[in-house]
């Protein structure tokens, strides 16, 4: 956990510096942990989070089709033991089964904006 302080800091840095710049952004990240999630939304409550939920069968068979990811898809379990799920007051949670548009449309839909602005 420490070793990801730094990078969960700069993170939180980077969306404080769009929030200056009155800039909406979309950062990515594992962030497994609630601890890492506290940290990223810090006292900022316009910091949503989206929880893509996927079986671990659909996240291992995406795993193997794709190509030069660094992730080893062997990893996978691992991941999904340390993961901390979040519930809905935390996080706006996604089947992944959709599609990737129905994916973006549930996602802006919730939100509130336009899904235009996913377009960019």
């Amino acid at each position: 956990d420490e070793d990801r302080l730094p990078w969960l800091q700069a993170i939180r840095q980077a969306i404080e510096a769009k929030q200056k710049m009155g800039q909406t952004a979309v950062f990515t990240c594992s962030s497994l942990k609630r601890m890492y999630r506290d940290i990223l939304r810090g006292d900022d409550q316009n910091v949503q989070f989206i929880y893509l939920k996927g079986s671990f069968e659909l996240l291992q068979q995406r795993l193997a089709e794709r190509a030069g990811h660094f992730f080893d898809p062997s990893l996978l379990q691992t991941q999904l033991d340390t993961l901390e799920e979040p519930d809905v007051n935390e996080a706006i949670i996604v089947d992944i089964t959709l599609t990737p548009k129905q994916i973006i449309e549930q996602i802006t839909q919730k939100l509130g904006i336009s899904n235009s602005v996913c377009r960019g």
